[in-house]
């Protein structure tokens, strides 16, 4: 399992994106994977998933085509389609690969199966078709053609979520997100832009803390402008700000703003 945070930053037009980069199976869990995916070539959406590796990239590339085959800027209901229309078709492949075992695809069964199988076989196959399911979650920000910035929730069989306030987690350790973001007594949502991007790297720091093995250690640090311009932080630089928010008494350290002005930039600078 893992955490993803996203958050609309109103200061600067912005969408913060706070994520570890620990993907597991059930058999072993491993650090140090991408979890950002652009899904248009205008570079306005973004997504951060959580899922297996060996879900992700076909999932990623299938809303990818959805979106760029038609061209101009996306609005969210483009995206909610496009994220629809790509969790139906690997749901279908999968089905198909279930059913092939028994000499079916999900078409041929879904034609020809109840009368050749019978009612118990048919019934008790259509409920376990049911009850598959891809494990593969997206939390998607991005702006729309007008500018505005948009957060969604994409899960099971592609339905969308709206969230209600101006942020958002996904994982195991995203109630420990709203948690620890309750506890700013201004409330999260501060008037510096580096400020509110600090309050969600302590919400995942929080989350790591907590569930320690299913929470990844490394983290992601991302800026989205609606410029399409996207700023990161290296992986090595977050350690510094971790250590300052282990030992401060400061709701907002002065010495974490320095490092995220000073880490937190795009590409080249």
């Amino acid at each position: 399992m893992t955490v993803c945070i996203a958050a609309i930053l109103t200061q600067n037009n912005s969408i913060a994106l706070v994520t570890d980069q620990l993907v597991s199976d059930t058999l072993v869990s491993v650090e140090g994977f991408r979890k950002h995916y652009f899904l248009d070539n205008n570079y306005k959406w973004i997504a951060l998933c959580e899922a297996t590796e060996a879900r992700r990239p076909r999932l990623m590339e299938a809303i990818q085509k959805q979106l760029d085959s038609a061209p101009g800027l996306k609005d969210k209901e483009d995206v909610i389609r496009a994220c629809t229309a790509a969790y139906r078709s690997e749901t279908e492949r999968m089905h198909d690969a279930r059913l092939s075992r028994i000499g079916y695809t999900l078409k041929t069964f879904l034609e020809c199966g109840h009368e050749q199988l019978g009612d118990g076989i048919f019934e008790t196959m259509l409920n376990e078709l049911d009850g598959l399911d891809l494990g593969v979650r997206l939390l998607v920000a991005g702006f729309d053609s007008t500018g505005r910035p948009t957060l969604l929730e994409v899960s099971r069989g592609g339905e969308a979520f709206v969230p209600p306030v101006g942020y958002h987690a996904i994982g195991e350790g995203s109630w420990i997100v709203d948690a620890a973001l309750s506890q700013f007594s201004s409330g999260w949502l501060s008037l510096d832009a580096y400020a509110n991007v600090y309050k969600l790297c302590a919400a995942k720091f929080a989350s790591e803390k907590v569930h320690s093995g299913s929470v990844g250690k490394d983290t992601m640090v991302l800026m989205l402008a609606s410029n399409g311009e996207l700023s990161f932080m290296w992986r090595m630089d977050v350690p510094e700000l971790k250590q300052v928010w282990e030992g401060s008494l400061y709701e907002v350290p002065p010495r974490a703003l320095e490092i995220l002005r000073s880490k937190l930039v795009p590409p080249g600078r």
